[in-house]
């Protein structure tokens, strides 16, 4: 019996229906975590390589997991914990305020969408890596993590995922990058720096991400022993603080430092200028006060010369050391140096004046009067200096 037209029809929507449904069944297939092949703790990437092989084939669930909005099957907020390892510590440059380092960064979340069956997969992890991580990585969601003080471009970034059964996701990232930091040198040479690794949730506030850092995240982060590399300097610890910023659109945004605490040998920085220091001080006070057959102009000459050896080394202080600013130690000690020389030019040029001396009083007042200050401006002068110091360097002990 003949097939009618009408027939025929009929079963050329339903051939094209069937046809339709394997083609989306197929691609969903292609692209679903879950389907994601591994064998035990090895890397699965060229065995996966085919079902990543290009972005088209993913599933409607995670192409929106790809954009900045927060996937509405994610219990909100998302706490994404965060772990660091320095590995190196390769230079540190207060001229450009910038620190190099080599860092290893480890974030976890926990995504349902890629949890699988253990058993039917054959492994309790699915670890990625290289080329097939960074693919991965393009197709499901991120909580757009990114580091803030990062200088430029690094030098070296390589990429790689764990994904557990119940859809843990553990990102690692090894980054070899230059980072910014505003240096503090109030207190140089007897400074402590905090150099922060600082990272931000840029695209979502914290109703949605928020940073966290627990026991497995502080079991993987360390200072390695010997990562500074740079002589002058001793690392000490690395400490994880949590805290949040305001946005451009008035929302909070989460955000976690990584702070590596170093401190500056001050050895090195002391002598050059405690030393001529000292000197320049000590040699017109022994001339002006304490030697007896030296003249009124002799003493005037010795502290001219002072004045003007003390403002050279103001010049090479500023050559030296271009980044300190007035406040420093080194400076504040040279500001009390000007101060004690404009004091003894008074004293001098009056009680060491014999056409002035006795005429301000009695001769035997006068001459207690000049005892009396040839111990009490000297040790006045080092207990003032050494109080500068000695508060320098508690603040660099705390």
């Amino acid at each position: 019996m003949p097939i009618r037209r009408l027939e025929k029809f009929f079963i050329g929507i339903l051939i094209g229906l069937f046809l339709w449904a394997a083609g989306v069944n197929a691609g969903t297939h292609a692209a679903s975590p879950s389907h994601f092949s591994a064998t035990g703790n090895v890397d699965n990437s060229q065995q996966v390589a085919s079902s990543l092989s290009s972005p088209s084939e993913a599933s409607s669930s995670a192409v929106a997991a790809t954009a900045t909005t927060f996937p509405p099957y994610l219990a909100a907020p998302l706490n994404v914990g965060v772990a660091m390892t320095i590995d190196k510590i390769k230079g540190i440059d207060e001229k450009e305020g910038t620190f190099s380092a080599d860092i290893a960064l480890l974030l976890r979340w926990k995504d349902p969408e890629l949890s699988f069956d253990p058993v039917q997969e054959g492994t309790d992890r699915k670890l990625f890596s290289g080329a097939v991580a960074d693919s991965l990585l393009s197709k499901i969601w991120l909580p757009g993590v990114e580091i803030s003080n990062m200088s430029g471009q690094p030098d070296r970034k390589s990429s790689g995922v764990y994904i557990y059964p119940n859809g843990e996701v553990a990102y690692n990232q090894n980054i070899s990058a230059d980072f910014k930091h505003r240096f503090a040198l109030h207190n140089f040479p007897f400074d402590v720096q905090h150099l922060p690794v600082s990272l931000v949730s840029k695209n979502f506030p914290i109703s949605y991400v928020v940073f966290s850092h627990d026991q497995v995240d502080d079991d993987f982060s360390r200072l390695r022993p010997g990562a500074l590399q740079q002589a002058g300097w001793d690392a000490k610890d690395l400490e994880f603080s949590i805290s949040r910023y305001q946005g451009w659109d008035q929302n909070y945004y989460s955000q976690i430092d990584a702070t590596i605490t170093v401190e500056r040998n001050s050895i090195n920085h002391i002598p050059g200028v405690f030393i001529p220091f000292a000197l320049i001080m000590l040699l017109p006070t022994i001339v002006s006060l304490w030697a007896p057959d030296i003249d009124f102009e002799k003493r005037l000459n010795a502290w001219a010369g002072s004045i003007l050896t003390l403002l050279a080394l103001v010049f090479t202080l500023a050559i030296k050391y271009p980044l300190l600013q007035p406040d420093n130690l080194f400076y504040a000690m040279l500001w009390a140096g000007f101060a004690f020389q404009f004091v003894m030019l008074l004293i001098v040029g009056t009680l060491f004046n014999p056409a002035i001396k006795y005429k301000l009083g009695n001769r035997y007042v006068m001459d207690e009067v000049v005892n009396v200050i040839r111990w009490f401006l000297p040790l006045g002068l080092f207990i003032f200096l050494a109080r500068m110091v000695v508060l320098s360097m508690y603040a660099y002990s705390a």
